[in-house]
């Protein structure tokens, strides 16, 4: 009841779906708990199949549970508009039910402290830490953190260990949330050492899972992959429990997308869905995460369409669970319009942009920054379609939003400058494009650090404009810095490498050395066909056909600059200006057409 009045007293559009959602899952839960209870009881009182001490262990565990269940009530009576959008996801979150009647993992070597004073205190002590964790899950995290170092401390003060694993643990997960990743991977390092002190095997399996993530996060993928290597080995020891390996899983699926390897993302997400939909109900929004990271792995294989089947099915589900006006269907949106944009279905991925922006408009308000992300995607549609100077709107929006919301020097501002750059040079303002692009560049550097990919493309659209504006030698200079960047953080095969490619070959094309700049563009045109987006593949064919050409190699040329004509001339999907730009050159090419 305490908790309904919280609810009701929210104005948001979700909030009603929301309390239907945690009133049935936590319903469930309840009566499973009692069952369970039951039966725990019943083993050793009635049927006498179950010794007084193992009934004991089943009894810990179970009071362990109702901390988690009372730890989220108690958040959920008080709950701000946050915690209600969280509270349907975050019920379906609470630790399974069936690990208290599993009597080799109760038996395991994590006992609790003989004496009995200790005992108390540990006890006290996982209860504050299930409160912590529902604040968390809450998206409290301030209070959180608040909570989390006082439990952290008494762990180490009782030097027992598999506390102050489960303490560093959560500590961990709270700095990854904060986006504070040096805190979290110290947490996360830590939580494994004592973990592994305090036989703690889940723990440690966990704390290195999360590492693989933070460390991907970084941008160091080849330490990432030492760290998935060892927690796999963790997950081996304790009998490989499916849902544990399917949290690694996310977790190198996206290390595998960082890297631009998206079969092996895929083939991962796919085992992640598969243990999901066999252990979970069939409405948890575990399995539309997992359709959401494969829908993200389609769309970077080019596969358009099964990515559009996965958002729509993702966003199904979560409909079902908690809501249409959720905000998280409204990023789903984003993502779906963005795959239907790819697939060159432009009308209807700027209806789902319009849907997301009313969904997020009305459940989080109109200065959220997730409105900015809606509006780099529509700003990217109508650069495509040539509305140049309604693109720029949307980007100098962005920009307000963003500046407004995370400051003006978020990452974000900076990809909406970046933007403003794309919409400068289309326009023939080489000079002012280049400001922007630096603009990007400094932003990014200073947020991001001097070492990440991202920079790349910052580096690549300096080049442009420095090319645009008849300048070769600094516009080489600016291409070289762009690959090697990119070689050395995502490896020589990653599709993005291939912007600079094509900006080395049209620089040896603008300075007259045709056979120079072939093998850059053939190694562009090889990577753009693995990653798919017809348009990429596009720019590199009519690049390479260029080059060719000049060459020599005439024939080929030809076939390659109809082959990037024909997706040119495909629906709405980009201006007429490649177009245009192409029948030129074929003509000039072939005069008596």
């Amino acid at each position: 009841a305490a908790v309904k009045a919280a609810f009701d007293k929210s104005a948001k559009p979700y909030a009603a779906d929301a309390f239907a959602a945690t009133s049935r899952t936590l319903d469930a839960y309840a009566l499973g708990w009692v069952a369970m209870h039951t039966d725990a009881c019943e083993a050793t009182r009635v049927r006498g199949t179950q010794s007084a001490d193992l009934m004991d262990l089943r009894m810990e565990c179970l009071q362990q549970r109702l901390d988690d269940v009372r730890a989220q009530v108690d958040l959920f009576a008080a709950a701000d508009d946050e915690v209600i959008s969280r509270a349907a996801e975050m019920t379906r979150k609470l630790p399974p039910l069936t690990g208290c009647a599993d009597a080799e993992a109760l038996r395991a070597p994590v006992r609790p402290p003989a004496n009995a004073g200790a005992r108390k205190r540990v006890d006290a002590l996982r209860k504050e830490l299930a409160t912590v964790r529902a604040l968390w899950d809450g998206g409290r995290y301030a209070e959180a953190e608040k909570r989390v170092q006082p439990a952290l401390a008494g762990a180490r003060d009782l030097g027992y260990r598999p506390l102050e694993a489960e303490a560093l643990l959560m500590h961990g997960r709270l700095a990854d949330s904060l986006g504070d990743y040096p805190t979290a991977v110290r947490a996360f390092r830590d939580a494994v050492v004592a973990a592994e002190a305090g036989r703690h095997d889940e723990v440690a399996a966990l704390a290195e899972t999360r590492l693989v993530w933070v460390t991907t996060l970084q941008e160091k993928l080849a330490d990432a992959h030492e760290l998935a290597r060892s927690a796999q080995a963790k997950i081996d020891r304790i009998g490989h429990p499916e849902l544990l390996q399917a949290g690694l899983d996310v977790a190198v699926a996206s290390l595998f997308l960082e890297e631009g390897k998206y079969q092996e993302a895929e083939e991962r997400s796919k085992r992640v869905l598969a243990v999901r939909e066999k252990t979970l109900a069939p409405d948890d929004v575990a399995i539309a995460g997992a359709l959401g990271d494969l829908g993200d792995a389609a769309v970077q294989l080019g596969h358009y369409k099964e990515a559009i089947e996965r958002y729509q099915r993702a966003i199904s589900i979560f409909e079902h669970s908690v809501g249409g006006e959720h905000p998280k269907v409204g990023n789903l949106r984003v993502n779906l319009g963005a795959a239907l944009r790819s697939a060159g279905r432009i009308a209807e991925a700027l209806v789902e942009y319009k849907r997301a922006q009313g969904i997020i408009e009305r459940s989080l308000g109109r200065d959220h920054p997730m409105l900015a992300s809606i509006d780099l995607n529509v700003g990217a549609v109508l650069l495509d379609q040539g509305r140049e100077a309604e693109a720029a709107s949307q980007f100098k929006r962005a920009i307000e939003i963003s500046t407004r919301a995370l400051g003006a020097d978020h990452p974000n501002v900076g990809t909406a400058w970046y933007r403003l750059g794309n919409v400068a040079l289309k326009q023939g303002r080489a000079d002012e494009g280049r400001a922007d692009f630096q603009k990007a560049y400094d932003i990014w550097a200073a947020k991001l650090g001097a070492e990440h990919p991202t920079l790349s493309a910052a580096l690549d659209g300096l080049g442009d404009a420095q090319l645009a504006l008849g300048k070769p030698a600094a516009a080489m200079s600016y291409y070289k810095r762009a690959l090697a960047l990119l070689e050395k953080t995502v490896g020589p095969k990653h599709p993005d490498l291939a912007d600079a490619l094509i900006g080395i070959g049209l620089t040896e094309l603008a300075t007259n050395a045709p056979r120079r700049a072939v093998p850059p563009l053939e190694r562009a045109l090889a990577l753009r066909e693995t990653a798919g987006d017809p348009l990429e593949i596009a720019r590199a064919r009519f690049a390479l056909a260029r080059a060719l050409a000049q060459g020599g190699d005439r024939t080929r040329a030809m076939g390659l600059a109809d082959e990037a004509r024909a997706v040119y001339a495909k629906g709405d999907v980009t201006s007429a200006r490649e177009l245009v730009e192409i029948d030129h050159w074929l003509r000039i090419q072939r005069p008596h057409h």
